[in-house]
């Protein structure tokens, strides 16, 4: 191998580990507000759709810590607060929690469609089985950087 190639891959290599390494660092944090949506349930034996709302309209829920490369988060509610795991995809930042019963619940927060927009759409989507049954719901709202 020539010695300018080495020199280039191992410079190659040490700015990838340097942007790598300050893009760790650099974790994002959103408060996300919730309304309108639906639930479904077959409490009946058929599928019955309801539109919904998603607490009171003051009920936010906080994502804290989000790093992406390391594909962690904190989802901080009024239930308290757990560990959940980020994904960078081309939609915006999907958010999934399983919590200790095994539901689990999605976060997409979208990305911005103009520059300088500060406000990001997002939809949530939960799968619980409760006693009863299945119970599943999607809301829509919005998130801002906290």
């Amino acid at each position: 191998m020539h010695p300018t190639s080495s020199f280039a891959i191992i410079c190659g290599f040490a700015l990838c580990l340097a942007v790598t390494t300050g893009h760790a660092q650099e974790k994002l944090s959103y408060k996300c507000t919730f309304g309108p949506g639906s639930t479904a349930n077959w409490d009946s034996g058929e599928i019955v759709i309801k539109r919904a709302n998603f607490g009171k309209p003051s009920t936010a829920i906080q994502y804290d810590a989000i790093d992406l490369v390391a594909g962690t988060a904190r989802v901080i509610g009024n239930g308290g607060s757990s560990d959940v795991v980020a994904l960078n995809t081309g939609a915006g930042i999907t958010l999934i929690e399983s919590t200790p019963s095994g539901n689990l619940s999605f976060v997409t927060i979208f990305r911005a469609n103009r520059v300088g927009e500060v406000e990001r759409k997002a939809a949530m989507s939960r799968h619980i089985n409760d006693p009863t049954g299945p119970f599943p719901s999607q809301y829509y709202g919005i998130c801002i950087p906290w």
